[in-house]
């Protein structure tokens, strides 16, 4: 009955699904306006160091402030960075690029600069720098990077991407919390390439359960909280380790503390 007229239900809303998308309204202004006062309050309490995206439930969390990391699930499946300058919005690590679902580009390398900006991607006259997208991007994502033009006269700000004023509201929200997540890890594109180097994995004379593991990182096929997000799980985002970023397998391999200094004792050189 839940369903859609169109798919043969009566287009009752789920009550559930209803309740997150309402709920998820209050929080959007922790989001968009860090310095109000209700952001500075719960910015004190529980993300005194990070970003409300990055934000775990602390110790002892207020019932209030559970219920809004609950409703921040669905605004993490909805939101995406609307480019200005570029300058605080990150080419690997955040969702810039609207496909079926925001997300972030796939790279033509397996090897990546994880701080990189968008702006090393914007010419100094303001507009995308071709060359650059298509040295790093596939065809289809600097088609559509070239679709929305930069502005360097604005900062990066975070949108909602199934408005058209890019601001979250409940039906839209309710349309999207009743569709099936879309895994939005941008995985290794499956190039003749790339399948070449995963067959090259077997021929390593190593120990199976090592050829295994580097297998499942080049698949993309890794248990990190933002995996199993995205798959509908409950996880907690940010790192346990380390609270610096969202454990992502980039994060988990790369740039958590714990790993810098696995690299750094193995004395192989970090990816930069």
């Amino acid at each position: 009955m839940c369903k859609s007229k169109s798919e043969g239900g009566l287009g009752f809303r789920d009550i559930e699904e209803f309740n997150q998308a309402l709920l998820a309204k209050q929080a959007w202004p922790l989001l968009l306006e860090p310095q109000s006062l209700l952001s500075r309050i719960y910015r004190a309490k529980y993300y005194a160091d990070m970003e409300f995206l990055e934000a775990s439930h602390g110790s002892r969390p207020s019932y209030a402030w559970r219920s809004i990391l609950f409703r921040r699930e669905l605004l993490e499946r909805g939101i995406m960075k609307s480019i200005g300058d570029g300058k605080s919005t990150r080419v690997w690590l955040d969702n810039w690029v609207m496909d079926k679902a925001p997300r972030r580009p796939m790279n033509k390398e397996t090897s990546m600069n994880l701080r990189l900006s968008v702006s090393a991607l914007i010419t100094a006259h303001g507009s995308w720098d071709f060359m650059k997208l298509n040295e790093l991007f596939l065809k289809g994502d600097v088609d559509r990077i070239m679709s929305f033009p930069p502005n360097k006269n604005y900062k990066d700000e975070w949108i909602w991407a199934y408005s058209k004023n890019g601001k979250y509201n409940v039906k839209s929200g309710s349309w999207l919390v009743a569709q099936p997540i879309i895994y939005q890890e941008p995985l290794p594109v499956e190039t003749s390439h790339q399948n070449k180097l995963k067959s090259k994995i077997w021929e390593v004379d190593t120990m199976l359960k090592i050829k295994m593991f580097m297998w499942c990182v080049l698949s993309g096929a890794f248990a990190v909280a933002e995996c199993l997000r995205a798959h509908g799980m409950q996880a907690i985002q940010i790192c346990q380790i380390c609270k610096n970023g969202n454990e992502s397998i980039v994060h988990v391999l790369v740039e958590c503390d714990m790993a810098k200094q696995v690299w750094l004792k193995a004395k192989i050189p970090l990816l930069q």
